[in-house]
């Protein structure tokens, strides 16, 4: 789906749509009170429900069309579903009034989560407070690592389908993001050196043959939220896949990487992570790389959206870097 489709595909007002959605979960009601939060890849809502002094929110999410199938949809919500219930802090998801996870209306999947009442890490990859930040990092990596064991704990469901992050879904001949050294925003030097990485990485990868895990795959600031109390909170399990733990370590890092204190916080990460769980670091390095890579082709992608050539360029410029690195190690 271009990004064309993708942003006219859901209409500009929903109205109609939520109230019939709102209804499947018993929600419809005149104290019910609806405002969208976020309009990316979904669409969020805040639902508001008062009863006297009391309120009770929730997020419903109106997922894009052609953006996951509904046996995808309904696996991510199993796992979140799954993972709430051992503890790990995300929002779980809550079944409709015919105890569906999701449910679709006129053609559209929605979902219904408890609201999170707290604030995001950062916003568009940036932290928002720098105090206490290594601390912070730590328990994102605590609990990266939790989610990690509860996922390998967990048997998902014979039907349980999500995408793949294995060699072929990252250095293959069509990668799940696309071929990211034979994209048109890249010069002839960047493509062959994005080219050689990928061939180097490929060989490495197969070499060390990571097991693949569940993963979150998105844990970058904007998906991680703070609580009054501190307590952190994982959000948006949109990417959610089968994948190697240290890509999870890589995508935090990625973002981590624009800090200007990077470096303590990444090691903060990984001494919260490593804490709990053993860390490759080995095959860090190598996914950490793959990870920027992966960006080049979701960038291409959507390179007709507002303020994507700029972003294409650091994102192109960042896995350049990274390319360089790989090659001399």
């Amino acid at each position: 789906m271009s990004t064309g489709d993708r942003n006219s595909a859901i209409p500009e007002d929903a109205g109609a749509l939520l109230a019939h959605a709102l209804e499947r979960w018993g929600l419809a009601k005149p104290e019910t009170e609806v405002s969208l939060v976020t309009r990316r890849e979904n669409l969020v809502y805040r639902v508001t429900v008062s009863r006297g002094e009391c309120s009770t929110a929730f997020a419903l999410r109106l997922h894009r069309p052609g953006l996951r199938t509904a046996p995808q949809l309904r696996s991510e919500l199993a796992w979140m579903q799954a993972m709430a219930e051992a503890g790990i802090p995300v929002p779980a998801p809550l079944l409709s009034t015919p105890g569906a996870l999701i449910e679709t209306v006129e053609g559209f999947n929605f979902s219904l989560l408890r609201w999170i009442d707290a604030e995001p890490l950062g916003r568009e990859s940036q932290l928002l407070h720098r105090a206490g930040a290594e601390a912070t990092m730590v328990e994102l990596g605590r609990q990266m690592a939790r989610l990690h064991q509860a996922a390998a704990a967990w048997t998902p469901p014979a039907d349980f389908d999500r995408p793949v992050w294995d060699f072929e879904g990252l250095v293959g001949e069509n990668p799940l993001w696309g071929r990211f050294w034979d994209r048109p925003e890249l010069s002839a030097k960047q493509a062959d050196l994005l080219a050689r990485a990928r061939d180097f990485g490929a060989a490495r990868l197969r070499a060390l043959a990571p097991p693949l895990r569940l993963i979150h795959a998105d844990l970058i600031p904007d998906n991680v939220m703070r609580g009054a109390d501190g307590s952190l909170h994982l959000i948006d399990f949109d990417d959610c896949c089968w994948g190697f733990r240290e890509f999870d370590l890589a995508t935090t890092i990625s973002r981590l990487e624009r800090s200007p204190d990077s470096e303590l916080l990444i090691e903060a990460l990984l001494a919260g992570y490593g804490a709990q769980e053993h860390i490759d670091r080995e095959a860090l390095p190598l996914l950490l790389a793959l990870r920027h890579f992966t960006y080049v082709g979701w960038i291409s992608e959507r390179i007709g959206e507002p303020g994507a050539p700029e972003r294409a360029r650091r994102l192109i410029a960042a896995a350049c870097t990274h390319a360089e690195r790989l090659l001399q190690t």
